[in-house]
């Protein structure tokens, strides 16, 4: 089995009470904190913005989001897979404009395993990680606290519980690799309450492979997501293979 570990960031920029579902349209939304969960200790990480007396700050400087992409690209080399809840689509894009390493940022985006990016590829639509979470009999996120609730509290400097909310959503999602993939699918409740799964043959595949998947029946939807929709920050003429 694949040694994986899960990476997440919190935003920092506070959005509109109407902002919507297209958060990227707010570019750039800079990084309160991010955490990367592995299964030893000594491979997870907790990043977050210092002022000058060492206190978090309220976003990562440019040269902190550089060494994110560095601490990242140091546990890659050690064999380690990323693996993400919609990072493909989000995260690294967010990680780029912070870093201004856009190409080192896609090259890691299309060799990490973006669970929600594989759902989408095999089922043609979305699920939210707590459905996930719920299906696969696991706690979840925390509760009370959401993504967009997240700028606000750290703004208003309740760092710890900021930084415990999105530790919380990688452990959330390494768990729900790790079970998957021993399983061999994943299970996820649907609205109606029924759980289904998403067979995984191959186990988890990474943003480069998962892309080969044929397209799935989508016909019964209005506006289904767009595979290309989660690539629209890579750079100009980067490659998608």
């Amino acid at each position: 089995m694949p040694r994986f570990v899960a990476f997440d960031l919190e935003t920092s920029k506070i959005l509109p009470e109407n902002a919507g579902g297209d958060l990227l349209s707010y570019r750039p939304l800079g990084i309160a904190c991010a955490a990367a969960v592995a299964p030893d200790d000594a491979d997870s990480c907790l990043w977050h913005g210092r002022d000058p007396r060492g206190l978090p700050a309220p976003e990562v400087s440019r040269p902190e989001a550089v060494a994110i992409v560095e601490d990242l690209e140091r546990l890659t080399s050690k064999g380690l897979t990323i693996v993400t809840w919609n990072g493909l689509g989000f995260d690294f894009a967010v990680l780029a404009d912070a870093s201004g390493l856009a190409e080192r940022c896609a090259a890691l985006a299309l060799a990490h395993v973006d669970m929600l990016f594989h759902f989408v590829c095999a089922r043609g639509h979305f699920v939210s990680l707590q459905k996930v979470a719920e299906g696969m009999g696991l706690k979840g996120k925390t509760a009370g606290v959401t993504g967009a609730d997240a700028p606000k509290l750290w703004a208003a400097g309740q760092h710890a519980r900021v930084l415990e909310y999105c530790r919380q959503d990688s452990r959330t999602t390494l768990e729900i690799a790790e079970i998957a993939e021993e399983k061999g699918r994943l299970s996820w409740l649907t609205r109606k309450g029924t759980r289904e799964h998403l067979a995984l043959p191959q186990g988890w595949l990474s943003v480069r492979e998962v892309q080969k998947l044929p397209l799935p029946d989508t016909s019964w939807m209005s506006e289904p997501p767009s595979r290309d929709g989660f690539f629209r920050w890579f750079p100009k003429g980067a490659s998608r293979q």
